[in-house]
């Protein structure tokens, strides 16, 4: 009797082997009641729900059976990943073989003068020649809705915005040489204001193509008007043409100003006025 009250599990013992929940285990445990070797599974640990959630997820990840929707979201990413690599190659390739054809014309042009091309001067010159008249013209590849992108502001201000003394380059389409000088931009504002820096990049855009003084002023006031759709848009370049100064009449001096004017620069001869003395001090 006293022998079998020694090896019994006491009550409370087995209560608390009942209910305790002990961490979960990699290995089996044993215990030994009564005389008898007792083992609980590693498994028999893993009370929590939750866990064993996550464990038949990961689980499904490693048997290969990832869920529907990520399998399309990798493969739309794929794809798109993939259209726009090959989109870019189909790109670079069109302008290497623009690049070429401009060398080769500016060979040409060089043997045509009389030049020998093989000569050390001259080497690389057709090359570097075409890609600066890509750089001199590279407003044909940009325009206004990408460069104003997120840089239009609402705003109570209905006062005279001036940008002066825009630097500007451009080529004159009649020869080919350069004309060069400054551009001055103003706007009445009609609750919306721009990046002051963005009507530089207008003057950019228009300025880096072939030319007519004309013709690029009209372009970066109507560009302006249409884009903020203000009370009123007045644009002037002074500029100095190569084609009169190297060529032709040969007058070093000479300066052309052109001016645009909309709305109520147009209108209203006091504003114009206004505009007029501010940038040219007239």
């Amino acid at each position: 009797m006293l022998d079998e009250a020694r090896h019994r599990p006491r009550a409370s013992h087995r209560l608390l082997k009942t209910n305790r929940i002990p961490p979960a285990e990699t290995t089996d445990r044993t215990a030994h009641h009564g005389g008898q070797t007792q083992v609980y599974p590693a498994a028999s640990f893993i009370q929590s729900k939750p866990r064993a959630r996550m464990e038949f997820h990961y689980a499904k990840e490693m048997n290969g059976t990832v869920p529907t929707v990520t399998k399309l979201s990798k493969c739309i990413e794929s794809k798109h990943s993939d259209s726009c690599k090959e989109e870019k190659d189909l790109k670079e390739a069109a302008d290497s073989t623009k690049l070429f054809c401009i060398e080769k014309a500016y060979s040409t042009i060089l043997s045509e003068l009389g030049e020998n091309t093989e000569r050390e001067g001259l080497l690389r010159t057709p090359l570097r020649a075409a890609k600066a008249m890509q750089f001199f013209t590279k407003g044909y590849k940009e325009t206004t809705q990408a460069i104003l992108n997120d840089a239009i502001f609402n705003e109570n201000h209905d006062e005279m915005v001036i940008v002066k003394d825009i630097d500007l380059f451009s080529l004159c389409e009649h020869h080919l040489v350069p004309f060069f000088g400054k551009a001055h931009i103003a706007y009445l504002p009609n609750k919306k204001v721009v990046g002051l820096s963005k009507l530089a990049r207008i003057v950019e855009i228009f300025s880096r193509r072939l030319q007519v003084q004309e013709r690029l002023t009209k372009q970066i006031a109507t560009a302006i008007s249409e884009a903020l759709e203000p009370a009123g848009v007045a644009v002037v370049i002074e500029a100095v043409h190569m084609c009169m100064v190297m060529r032709g009449v040969q007058k070093m001096n000479a300066k052309t100003v052109t001016s645009v004017m909309l709305g109520t620069f147009q209108n209203d001869h006091r504003t114009r006025e206004e505009f007029l003395s501010l940038t040219l001090g007239e």
